[in-house]
């Protein structure tokens, strides 16, 4: 029991440094988020861990994070503790790319090298909005199902992704609420 609650008190000490602010909506808790330098900020369920990249990023890629459900064994998966072979975790992810030549959100869709996920797609394309911004959604399906919602804005590509096994997973209700919370500066 000690062993446990201790372990729960370094999570959420760790935690607790990564969430800049924090405010209760309803049932959950959502944690507010900057992400530095990229015009960008949202909210997200406190229920999540979310880990930024710094190293090894994408060619052209400025910003990449991943939001997982806060267990020790995906925080150990994402921090790189947990080196043995197996799949991630089911995810949402955000990759900041830069935008040097204005391509639009479906260009970067369909032209761009970057996202291999557009070849596991049905190659159709929604329109939507985040916030008062268009942005272009598609489903793909490889190891696990997927969206993926992109927005040009600025000088920067923002490439929303979520993965999951069914339709009711939680993952795609927490993607929706962070979209609804996407401000761009």
């Amino acid at each position: 029991f000690f062993i446990g609650l201790v372990v729960i008190l370094i999570t959420g000490a760790f935690y607790y440094t990564l969430a800049p602010s924090t405010k209760v909506t309803g049932k959950a808790s959502m944690v507010s988020y900057e992400v530095k330098g990229s015009n960008i900020s949202f909210e997200y369920p406190s229920n999540l861990f979310l880990y930024e990249r710094k190293t090894a990023l994408a060619k052209g890629e400025k910003s990449s994070l991943m939001l997982v459900e806060n267990t020790q064994e995906n925080i150990n998966v994402l921090t790189g503790k947990d080196t043995s072979a197996r799949e991630g975790p089911t995810a949402i992810s955000l990759s900041v790319y830069e935008n040097p030549k204005k391509v639009s959100a479906v260009e970067f869709i369909q032209k761009e090298d970057i996202h291999d996920t557009w070849n596991l797609s049905d190659k159709k394309i929604v329109e939507s909005t985040v916030g008062t911004t268009k942005a272009y959604s598609y489903v793909w399906d490889g190891l696990y199902r997927g969206k993926t919602t992109v927005i040009a804005k600025g000088e920067y590509v923002y490439v929303f992704s979520v993965t999951f096994l069914t339709e009711d997973d939680q993952l795609l209700r927490d993607e929706q609420m962070i979209l609804n919370s996407t401000v761009f500066k």
